[in-house]
């Protein structure tokens, strides 16, 4: 048995490490904002607006826990619909399989801090017939074992490895954003899908209310009390009515289906849900302060973990400037016959591997990484900048669409009277019927503009949610969604 070990003093790698050169990078900007910019009043009007509404808590709006936020809505039916696109939606299926590809990158990573093991077999038989000589046969087997161990001594592998367990994090935070954004879009078609419902019952009340009319008309007619011409002007009236009925059933349908894509099922078998504004609760969220989006929004947790993998691959490029320390070990074994003797050579090692010359590729890997770290900073401020936007887009909606709303109510009661009194007037003929029509029109339109203004002021509720990161998901519930 031979036994060879030639280890290399350490020292020795000073001799042959080169100036690895410095990149250039970025450093990712903070949030210097304290505040929203916004009076006092413009969180609190959203809040506190009297007036009524057509939802079952009224106006007031329900300050909530972030983590309650999609039930404080109290629909069972949009929970069913959220937890359903949750399961099935297409598009977050692939950010979990971005995750699970993360993870695999990140095994591969990682194996590089175990020793390779290689083992080799193989055997010969041959027959020796020459002249003048004694014939005979031989057979021999032959086996070997390679073990080789990188030291990782200047931390190369190291660094591939932070940079893999930044894209994993990276990953979960994409999947996580993609989550919220799917939860927002179920809710806000949700919401508008109610509303519409809500209009088009309007519609229907207001078309049996002109059919009414019309009756009444024709009565008067024969009694003489009233021309064509007023039968003409209601039949306009009534017509009118049945084509914006339609335009909102068109509305109606494509929201539909838009929910049903929503929650990956399939468009002509999806059902319809009993949808009514009267059914929501109005909840809210504290937008807290703008740094707090930092830890709170998970594509900007996503940009920042993107930056921690750009700078590990910056340190791994630039660590293979420097020189590698490799163990090795392997042994051979021979034999004449499958039970003759064995002879057995091992050989153990190290090889200190320095880079002399590569023809300008570890710098252009170098100048790589970190062109590629500055982007990623460059992409996490445009990142933060408009979620602050968003955030004070969405706060400033709160303060409006509240304000829009007791306005609505303000005019719907106004049109409300008018119309009584006109219907009493043209009954006693103190009128004409164009001035009933335009009264019953004008309290069509602001019960309509009451219900969209219903509508809007959900959605900038779910804009704030959304906008200042949701409810944060837990380690657990991120494992729990990539596992689906």
């Amino acid at each position: 048995m031979r036994s060879t070990c030639p280890l290399l003093p350490l020292f020795a790698s000073a001799a042959i490490v080169g100036c690895a050169p410095v990149p250039r990078l970025a450093v990712a900007p903070s949030v210097l904002s304290r505040d929203w910019g916004m009076s006092g009043d413009a969180v609190t009007v959203s809040n506190t607006v009297a007036g009524g509404g057509p939802s079952a808590a009224g106006n007031a709006v329900m300050m909530v826990p972030r983590e309650q936020f999609w039930h404080a809505f109290g629909s069972p039916d949009l929970d069913r619909l959220i937890a359903a696109a949750i399961a099935n939606n297409p598009g977050l299926d692939a950010a979990r399989a971005r995750i699970d590809r993360a993870r695999a990158e990140l095994r591969v990573t990682r194996s590089a801090r175990l020793p390779t093991v290689n083992a080799t077999l193989g055997g010969e038989t041959g027959r020796n017939a020459a002249q003048g000589a004694p014939v005979y046969t031989y057979n021999g087997i032959s086996a070997g074992l390679d073990i080789s161990y990188d030291l990782d001594l200047f931390g190369a592998n190291a660094a591939g490895r932070r940079a893999g367990r930044a894209r994993l994090a990276g990953a979960g935070f994409d999947a996580d954003a993609a989550a919220l954004v799917l939860q927002a879009e179920v809710a806000k078609t949700y919401i508008q899908f109610a509303a519409l419902n809500d209009r088009i019952a309007l519609a229907d009340r207001k078309l049996a209310g002109g059919r009414d009319l019309q009756r009444i008309i024709a009565i008067r007619i024969r009694e003489g009390a009233a021309d064509d011409g007023e039968a003409a002007r209601q039949t306009v009236e009534v017509e009118r009515i049945v084509a914006f009925r339609t335009t909102l059933a068109e509305q109606r349908r494509h929201l539909l289906t838009a929910l049903a894509l929503l929650v990956g099922a399939e468009a002509p078998r999806f059902p319809a849900p009993p949808a009514r504004l009267a059914g929501l609760s109005r909840p809210g969220v504290d937008p807290e302060q703008p740094a707090m989006m930092v830890v709170r929004r998970p594509d900007i947790r996503a940009a920042e973990a993107r930056i921690s993998a750009a700078r590990g691959d910056v340190d791994a490029a630039r660590r293979a400037f420097l020189p590698s320390l490799k163990l090795t070990t392997s042994g051979f074994g021979t034999a004449v016959s499958l039970l003759g003797p064995i002879g057995l050579t091992t050989n153990v090692g190290a090889s200190l591997l320095a880079p002399i010359f590569q023809g300008g590729r570890l710098r252009g890997q170098l100048d790589a990484a970190s062109a590629s770290q500055r982007e990623s900073v460059a992409l996490y401020r445009q990142t933060l900048l408009s979620a602050l936007g968003e955030v004070t887009d969405a706060l400033s909606s709160t303060e409006l669409t509240a304000q829009r709303e007791a306005s609505a109510k303000r005019a719907l009661v106004a049109a409300q009277r008018d119309t009584r009194l006109n219907e009493l007037r043209y009954r006693e003929g103190d009128i004409e019927l164009k001035a009933l029509i335009d009264a019953r029109w004008n309290q069509y339109e602001a019960e309509d503009l009451w219900l969209t203004a219903a509508q809007d002021r959900l959605i900038a509720a779910i804009d704030v949610f959304r906008a200042t990161g949701g409810a944060p998901a837990s380690d657990g519930d991120r494992a729990s969604l990539s596992a689906k």
